[in-house]
């Protein structure tokens, strides 16, 4: 893959539960990981669950290998455009460890 290719800033963030002071606890997200990354959106689909219309937009990342990225997991999501992406599989696809391809889903719960 071209380097023209990974284009768009990418930040993989990971999910955090922070004590509220009453027992509970507040999610925030905590940035883990910034790479450049392409993006190829898939076609847009609408879903009809629990009588309520959801959209979603599946997509595949790609990124360049490394130690950090290849310790990423679907319990982590990608800002990418400052919208977040649920990361639903991740694979490298050629094994050699040179790319890893993210399957990733926005309009849907995170």
């Amino acid at each position: 893959m071209a380097a023209g290719l990974l284009s768009k800033r990418v930040l993989f963030q990971r999910e955090h539960h922070v004590p509220d002071g009453a027992g509970g606890y507040v999610l925030q997200w905590i940035n883990q990981l910034s790479v450049w990354g392409g993006l190829s959106i898939q076609r847009g689909r609408e879903r009809l669950a629990a009588g309520q219309l959801s959209s979603e937009v599946p997509g595949v990342l790609t990124i360049r290998y490394s130690r950090d990225a290849a310790n990423l997991t679907t319990g982590h999501r990608v800002l990418i455009d400052d919208v977040p992406y649920q990361i639903r599989a991740i694979s490298n696809p050629d094994q050699s460890n040179r790319y890893l391809e993210f399957i990733v889903e926005r309009g849907v719960a995170i």
